[in-house]
């Protein structure tokens, strides 16, 4: 890197092959046009027409301070496009990106970039997807191996990556996700140049070959033309019924208290929709029916799936999109909808997956089938109607101040092997992944935690205490068991697979045994209409 040169930061998009040239900045953008050339490359540079404005901030001193006293500003930003190696590129300086059309730049331009050019990395972004779901950005104090930021291999979505390339021609610091963002030494005229090593970097696979070969095992999509082609397959397949049972179906998006909430609906009125114990695809398809729906990607993301608390009040909590769950195989490849989200999966990564998981044991005894109106009260009457079962739930204990976990929410303490059994109601990622967190921690406490054992102990009856809650157990004695209500012919959400397989390997090596009851619901309970009438109060 010549250092003599001007330092500049630039943010780099890759265009579309088969885009128009010019389609590529916004139609509704007011710009002003200037072409002009570097070399043999024909460049054309798109400036914002912005007029003078003042600061957004300014109105809250109308009154006591003059505008002209403030003044005004032009927020300028431009987009400069120009092709290089045959492909066409679209750089982009201040507010200039947003000049740009959506659909014109290539996914992950950036980020391959990145992945193929640097050794260490400063800073990740990533989602990971476990009984908390979210987003983080973590960054180091110096570049260090990627490794180094405890990246779950199977569960963290890599969303963006800051590192120092080793190639120093290639710039000081680079950033990728879509766009490459980079800070670099150059004069106009060596650009074409520089976009060239760019691009041949994005087309490298050797990132797969170390560190990073986890990436491309689950790949969000954004790009919406690939979102608009899974939606057309997804409305297809619900309009004309032709899926298979799991293939598609319905679940509530998120860790919900069932108490509160304890019925759905698919309309606010109860007139024009029933009242169901849980949501489900059949069902939802039988509403859309009656009430001649046209399904569209539009309706699926701008109508409702209503709660209902227990006293009758009507809440709007999901648009329908983020309640559906799908498991495509579109041209060869694997894609899931999952929380309103399109991803991408390596199609070996999900034969892996699903072999392991047909390995975990299933539980061994009957557990009775779902029929009541929270999971409390399943608990507290398996417990009542079967003594051996001792009922923990809701019963915390507290590993250190401000801290509550549930040990178990049933302890079958007869046999031998003493089973810790945690139950939890609901098909999606977010509820079942929360109940593979739950038992891993709870295991992780038992053994390394003496002062939890004495809790425990102080709630065990006589016959189940521990003999000497001091000594560390044998945690080859005890068996977790995961019991998922109204999960359907054992067939769980791919992120709640991924999590299971990881909690198992998390009890493999603390030498727990493991098992999963998969729990039906009771048929008549489940197609139960009724709700409570809505209290009011008496005048007296």
């Amino acid at each position: 890197m010549n250092t003599d040169l001007p330092q500049h930061h630039l943010t780099i998009f890759l265009i579309k092959e088969d885009f128009e040239r010019d389609s590529i900045i916004d139609k509704l953008a007011r710009v002003k046009h200037i072409p002009f050339t570097i070399g043999d490359f024909q460049c054309d540079l798109y400036v914002r027409e912005n007029p003078l404005l003042p600061p957004q901030w300014a109105s809250l001193f109308d009154g006591f301070v003059e505008e002209s006293e403030i003044g005004r500003s032009r927020s300028l930003g431009a987009a400069l496009v120009l092709e290089s190696s045959g492909r066409v590129f679209a750089l982009t300086f201040g507010s200039g990106r947003y000049l740009l059309n959506l659909e014109s730049f290539e996914e992950r331009f950036g980020l391959k970039v990145v992945l193929n050019s640097v050794s260490k990395v400063r800073s990740i972004d990533k989602r990971t997807f476990d009984a908390i779901a979210g987003q983080t950005k973590t960054q180091a104090i110096r570049d260090t191996s990627v490794m180094n930021f405890g990246i779950d291999v199977e569960r963290d979505l890599l969303r963006a990556m800051t590192g120092s390339p080793i190639d120093t021609e290639l710039g000081s610091r680079m950033s990728g996700i879509d766009s490459l963002s980079v800070d670099a030494n150059l004069t106009l005229d060596y650009l074409p140049d520089l976009l060239a090593k760019y691009y041949t970097k994005s087309t490298e696979t050797t990132y797969q070959e170390g560190d990073f070969a986890f990436i491309d095992q689950i790949r969000a999509i954004s790009e919406k033309g690939i979102v608009k082609m899974l939606d057309e397959v997804l409305v297809e397949k619900l309009t004309t019924r032709d899926f298979e049972p799991l293939e598609i179906e319905m679940a509530i998006p998120e860790i919900i208290d069932f108490t509160e909430f304890n019925q759905f609906r698919y309309s606010r009125s109860s007139d024009r929709s029933p009242t169901v114990k849980d949501i489900n695809i059949a069902d939802f398809l039988e509403e859309a029916d009656r009430i001649n729906a046209d399904i569209s990607p539009k309706w699926l993301r701008t109508s409702r799936i209503f709660a209902v608390r227990g006293e009758g009040d009507v809440v709007p909590k999901w648009s329908t999109y983020k309640c559906l769950y799908a498991d495509l195989m579109v041209e060869d490849n694997k894609y899931i909808l999952s929380d309103g989200n399109w991803y991408k999966i390596d199609v070996s990564f999900v034969k892996a997956l699903d072999e392991d998981i047909s390995q975990i044991p299933l539980f061994d005894k009957t557990l009775p089938d779902y029929k009541h109106d929270d999971e409390g009260a399943y608990n507290k009457a398996i417990s009542t109607d079967f003594p051996d079962y001792f009922l923990f739930d809701k019963d915390l204990i507290h590993p250190q101040r401000g801290q509550k976990i549930e040990f178990c929410d049933l302890y079958y303490g007869k046999d031998e092997i003493k089973d810790l059994i945690h139950i939890k109601r609901g098909k999606s990622s977010a509820s079942l992944s929360h109940l593979f967190f739950q038992g891993t921690v709870s295991g992780e406490v038992f053994l390394g935690i003496p002062d939890c054992r004495r809790q425990i102990n102080e709630k065990l009856p006589l016959s189940l205490k521990l003999r000497d809650y001091a000594a560390k157990p044998e945690s080859s004695k005890y068996r977790i068991v995961y019991g998922v209500i109204g999960s359907h012919k054992r067939a769980l959400p791919f992120f709640s697979r991924v999590s299971l397989r990881q909690s198992c390997r998390r009890l493999d090596l603390m030498n727990y045994n493991y098992a999963i009851a998969y729990i039906s619901e009771d048929e008549i309970w489940a197609k139960t209409k009724k709700i409570p009438t809505k209290k009011t109060k008496t005048k007296t």
